[in-house]
């Protein structure tokens, strides 16, 4: 993997995403504020567009990218790792397993 530094918005949407559910508005509010306040702490994944495209696609960190535009960045780092097999699908999967498991931390710790 390497990072480099590009425009926000010339980055695609994955449209194999595993994540499908929406944030909340709070969790967005929150999210544009930090990344105002320290920029992006952890850089979204890319990948090379396939199919002959020359651009790049968003495999993990769709929320902070929304944000990052939101917040008027004009440019952010970003992990560029080599385009799967399966689109993203694994990575993703793994991401999420990893969120669910640190939600509950977090909502043990708030009882």
């Amino acid at each position: 993997m390497q990072v480099i530094k590009v425009d926000p918005r010339a980055l695609k949407e994955n449209p194999d995403r595993m994540r499908q559910t929406k944030s909340t508005p709070q969790a967005d509010a929150l999210l544009l504020a930090t990344i105002k306040a320290v920029g992006i702490v952890q850089p979204p994944v890319i990948t090379p567009e396939t199919g002959g495209g020359n651009g790049y696609v968003i495999n993990a960190g769709h929320r902070r990218v929304k944000q990052a535009i939101a917040a008027g960045l004009e440019e952010i780092d970003v992990l560029v790792d080599e385009a799967a097999n399966d689109n993203g699908a694994m990575r993703s999967m793994v991401e999420n397993i990893a969120r669910e498991a640190l939600l509950g931390s977090v909502l043990e710790l708030s009882c």
